[in-house]
């Protein structure tokens, strides 16, 4: 029952997030305009907390974040290639581009005012 509530939360938190494939998010990141990117699972718990803090930040600041799935079992070869690009060994893994700098972050821990900050927000 208590996993039944972490995917629960989890679901909820993400849910303003839109869900992107790694062609997508690799298309975003490569183009000149800003966007934040959030890549993780649901399994995860280190990204279970990530996603509360990053959820009550995008409201906040009513910025829009894109999701990346890392275990999307139709996306693996590409989600994959993607991280070992954009070098993001673990998750949760966290990019802000802006068409000149790429920035990225692998660190659950992160609190919601240094995720604002890595944001520009």
């Amino acid at each position: 029952m208590k996993g039944d509530l972490l995917y629960m939360t989890y679901e909820e938190n993400i849910a303003d997030f839109e869900k992107i494939d790694s062609a997508k998010a690799n298309e975003l990141v490569k183009g000149d305009g800003e966007a934040v990117i959030y890549i993780g699972k649901v399994v995860c718990p280190f990204c279970q907390v990530f996603v509360g803090k990053l959820n009550k930040v995008s409201k906040e600041t009513d910025a829009h974040i894109y999701y990346v799935d890392s275990i999307d079992n139709t996306d693996m070869k590409g989600v994959s290639a993607f991280r070992n690009e954009y070098g993001i060994p673990t998750v949760p893994g966290f990019i802000y581009t802006n068409g000149d700098t790429v920035n990225v972050k692998c660190d659950s821990s992160m609190s919601e005012e240094e995720i604002k900050s890595f944001m520009h927000k």
